[in-house]
């Protein structure tokens, strides 16, 4: 133990008591976006990232009109989602298998398959929806 040297910042003064989740990071920037976390795999917790980073090129034509609920993780249940919404204008997406509207979770929503899902498939499902929701002719790629 004597011969170990510690070069840099000492550990006292670089480690932090409470680290910030990745939902709570997206829950506290983005008003049209919520992440109901229901002990996500890192895939998943990815897929509402590159969920987050393509909604933000359409937050000046959504507004605050809609809100889109990110819902991942196997242990989501229906009246947990229930508790957390507002006035039905919001859009639930189902991502990866393990939030896949069952029988026993009773999730309703637009389930993206996958583990975790493809971007392309969030694309294209985000891409469907935000010209449903936005009536408007969306001709783009991601």
């Amino acid at each position: 133990m004597n011969q170990i040297r510690i070069v840099g910042v000492p550990l006292e003064e670089a480690y932090f008591s409470k680290a910030v989740g990745t939902a709570d990071f997206i829950n506290s920037r983005m008003n049209e976006l919520k992440v109901m976390n229901f002990n996500a795999c890192t895939g998943c917790l990815q897929t509402a990232v590159h969920l987050m980073f393509t909604l933000r090129s359409f937050r000046h034509i959504m507004g605050e009109k809609h809100k889109i609920i990110c819902v991942i993780g196997p242990e989501a249940k229906a009246n947990s989602i229930m508790k957390e919404l507002g006035d039905g204008k919001e859009t639930i997406l189902l991502c990866g298998y393990c939030a896949a509207p069952t029988f026993y979770n009773e999730l309703k929503g637009i389930f993206i398959p996958g583990c975790p899902p493809q971007p392309e498939d969030l694309q294209r499902t985000l891409k469907e929806l935000l010209s449903q929701l936005l009536k408007l002719d969306l001709d783009f790629n991601f």
